[in-house]
């Protein structure tokens, strides 16, 4: 088995369009950044499709720590999609 990440450009692309498409009123979008490179650059890439998608109405972006997703999540005010890019842990952690 081979385990290969898409491009950042791309990492929340199918996810976002896929949301947009079903329910058209999604609008509230939060995206939990971890601290590394892939992170911030997925970050960005998410935001720009999202603001694409949905005007001016882009998502916020909260970044977190290793760690402590789980905390940084429990900030965040109510959305109807919350992306996470981190390590594995975070991720499940922060769901």
């Amino acid at each position: 088995m081979i385990n290969a990440l898409p491009p950042a450009s791309s990492y929340f692309d199918g996810a976002l369009r896929a949301v947009r498409a079903a329910d058209p009123a999604a609008s509230a979008v939060c995206v939990l950044q971890g601290p590394t490179g892939f992170g911030q650059d997925v970050a960005s890439d998410a935001t720009s499709t999202a603001r694409d998608l949905w005007g001016l109405r882009g998502p916020s972006v909260v970044p977190f720590e290793p760690g402590h997703a789980a905390q940084a999540a429990a900030t965040l005010a109510p959305a109807d999609l919350l992306l996470v890019v981190g390590g594995f842990e975070d991720e499940v952690a922060a769901a």
